[in-house]
């Protein structure tokens, strides 16, 4: 968020939303041309402007993705027949959204993390591209010499986006006849994945307990830099999240400590305002962070890992035990910023292997 100024360089307050700075008049009251700026800001895939710039255009996979957003964007404002046949296909689909709006609803969430990897938008994108002119001629891409073809070819290639996971539906949302393998049993090694989900939250507690037992409780409650968390606000954040997701959501437990849900929500409070929050003390938020971490493995040792969304493969154990990792990561930076000497050490790296170098690589631009 940047405060523009008529004089002198422009302010960006840490943390301040467009939200908050409507509601509070800091630093100064807003203005129509602070939200004309701040829109132009925004990024989201398709931005009007005047006219629609397309802004997910060179993040398509191979060399005729471009071609899929700028013939379907034509034919939905040149052609009325297109429009209308577009709109009767993924009718059905855009009503099992739900109620909340993008991007929070599922279905929205399932383009974004899974592309045309899902089968249902992978059916509707194919059903409305520019080779299935058959039944609606005016889709004809417009500066596609090969009618189409590079449009088939693109979705044909369609991936999910990289660090994203495949799909692998076994529940439909409702619409159309059920596949042939729908409905069938899914066989799992329940054993295997909890000593895996066990041993992952171990592993991730074992590096916690590293960076936040190495120094003293002045270091723990104190912010090393407006850039970072206190490093105990991290520590009962990570017990926090664990507990509303494996406790309450999976395990269906009552909530341990729901007072302190709002201090510890990443998205209310800013990075550089949370040394002023109520924090759990150092001692009392090990405590708390060893009272949820016990309960979870209880928790897990009792779960069917099938049946839902949370449970299938163990995915919510897992889901917990990476974002400890993530604030173990976030945690380390804090000790690089910390003032002092250092308390943390490692082995030297090995010497880089003999040899000459690998050559480079080139990355063509907007691929990366």
């Amino acid at each position: 968020m940047c405060v523009q100024r008529p004089e002198g360089p422009w302010h960006a307050p840490e943390g301040l939303t467009f939200r908050e700075w409507i509601r509070t008049g800091r630093p100064r009251p807003v203005t129509r041309a602070d939200l004309d700026y701040h829109v132009t800001t925004l990024f989201p895939p398709v931005r009007p402007r005047g006219h629609l710039e397309l802004r997910m255009i060179d993040a398509q996979p191979g060399p005729d993705g471009w071609i899929v957003p700028l013939a379907v964007t034509a034919a939905l404002f040149d052609d009325p027949e297109a429009a209308e046949y577009a709109y009767r296909t993924v009718k059905p689909l855009a009503e099992t959204a739900g109620w909340r709006p993008a991007p929070e609803n599922p279905l929205w969430r399932a383009a974004a993390r899974d592309a045309l990897t899902d089968p249902e938008l992978r059916t509707a994108a194919v059903a409305c591209s520019p080779p299935r002119r058959r039944r609606c001629p005016g889709w004809a891409p417009p500066r596609d010499p090969r009618g189409g073809r590079g449009v088939h070819r693109a979705l044909r290639g369609a991936r999910p986006l990289p660090g994203r996971r495949p799909v692998g539906r076994v529940a439909r949302r409702g619409r159309g006849p059920p596949r042939p393998w729908e409905g069938q049993p899914v066989t799992i090694d329940c054993e295997s994945f909890r000593e895996r989900a066990a041993a992952a939250l171990l592993a991730a507690r074992d590096r916690t307990r590293t960076l936040t037992g190495c120094v003293e409780d002045p270091d723990l409650v104190a912010q090393h830099s407006p850039l970072m968390s206190p490093l105990v606000w991290d520590l009962a954040h990570i017990g926090n999240q664990e507990e509303q997701w494996l406790l309450r959501a999976v395990g269906g437990r009552d909530a341990l400590r729901p007072d302190i849900d709002s201090v510890y929500d990443a998205f209310e409070h800013p990075r550089a305002e949370r040394p002023a929050l109520p924090l759990l003390a150092p001692a009392e938020a090990r405590g708390y962070v060893a009272e949820v971490r016990g309960r979870v493995l209880d928790v897990l040792e009792r779960a069917e890992l099938h049946g839902g969304p949370l449970l299938s493969a163990g995915f919510a154990f897992g889901m917990i035990a990476q974002h400890e990792q993530q604030h173990d990561e976030t945690m380390l930076i804090t000790h690089q910023l910390r003032a002092g000497p250092p308390v943390l050490d490692a082995p030297e790296p090995p010497p880089a292997p003999a040899g000459p170098c690998r050559p480079k690589s080139w990355c063509p631009a907007g691929r990366s």
